[in-house]
């Protein structure tokens, strides 16, 4: 294991798991925004 082999591991994981679990949740979080909006409106 060198410090390539690593880096690579690391960008992996993160490309893999870390960002699409954040723009999961990132668009949950704009779901829930703009249901209460429309209900605050409604």
């Amino acid at each position: 294991m060198n410090w390539r082999d690593i880096l690579f591991g690391a960008v992996f994981l993160f490309w893999g798991g870390i960002l699409p679990l954040y723009l999961y949740l990132e668009s949950v979080c704009l779901t829930l925004v703009l249901s209460m909006a429309e209900a605050g409106r409604g």
